[in-house]
């Protein structure tokens, strides 16, 4: 991660003295619906910030820790990638930036030539592999959960009698992401089969707030009232709604490929969901 950051700096600073910062006029001519449609792509740069709260079983002083992580993960976020986005469009301009299939690499070759280019690539699959780890334990963690809680078989929820880890939620979870190669290979079309999901989860953990904070008003330490955190929640919810609606612009199978796992897991819930336990057995 120290690694990526400090490329990423260098890209910055060296590409501010070359760029030109004209293609950043939003009169561009694209017009707004190319923002917003751009709006549901651009959800995978705060991928992972959640990570926290599904691993909160094994962060000590989580009540503490993970409010924390979470806002400095939002705001280095935003600070680096909104750095690095700003200069990759300076450097290659809109019309390049849009045909490009490595945006980083080619403007990387801008400063300091091809060579440069390569080693952007390469610190690239560096830190997906980084993301891949945590999603993958993250997803693990989340099966693990859902078979503890009755709506996945129990089978799931065993750990391993040496390791401690849901070795059994692991594999499942490695197998549903492989399934993951016979999906199209058009980036934006995998992108938004993450991201619609992603906004979906998002929408579902703010209305669990919402239901949380009435049920019990201090569990936020008294920082947010139930009707603070409604009207948050709800926002958050419509903003997440708008930007699903607004990624059919770009491409609409992913959203029905979302649709067609929601109608399979409704299916399922009804069918073989018979007792959901809000609590860990004892």
């Amino acid at each position: 991660m120290v690694l990526l950051l400090v490329v990423l700096f260098a890209f910055t600073i060296g590409g501010s003295t070359v760029a030109n910062w004209n293609t950043l006029a939003v009169t561009s001519g694209h017009g707004p619906m190319g923002v917003l449609a751009a709006v549901a792509i651009m959800v995978s740069l705060f991928m992972g910030i959640e990570a926290p709260v599904e691993l909160g079983d094994e962060i000590r002083d989580a009540r503490h820790t993970i409010p924390k992580a979470i806002v400095i993960s939002i705001l280095l976020t935003a600070i680096v990638y909104g750095a690095v986005a700003s200069t990759t469009l300076a450097l290659i301009g809109p019309e390049d930036l849009g045909r490009s299939q490595a945006p980083l690499a080619d403007a990387s070759a801008r400063i300091w030539g091809h060579f440069a280019g390569a080693v952007i690539a390469g610190v690239a699959v560096i830190s997906l592999l980084k993301s891949m780890n945590a999603t993958a334990m993250v997803f693990s963690r989340m099966i693990f959960a859902m078979s503890r809680g009755g709506v996945l078989p129990v089978y799931l929820s065993h750990l391993h009698p040496r390791y401690g880890t849901p070795y059994r939620a692991t594999v499942v979870a490695a197998l549903l992401s492989l399934s993951g190669l016979l999906l199209p290979g058009s980036l934006v079309f995998l992108l938004l089969a993450v991201n619609v999901p992603t906004l979906l989860k998002y929408m579902a953990c703010c209305a669990s707030a919402i239901r949380a904070s009435r049920m019990d008003p201090t569990g936020a330490d008294g920082l947010l009232s139930p009707s603070s955190v409604l009207v948050a929640g709800v926002s958050a919810i419509i903003m997440a709604s708008a930007m699903v609606v607004f990624s059919v612009w770009e491409d609409w199978r992913p959203v029905a490929l979302v649709g067609a796992w929601l109608i399979g897991g409704a299916v399922w819930y009804r069918l073989f969901v018979r007792d959901v336990r809000m609590n860990y057995p004892g």
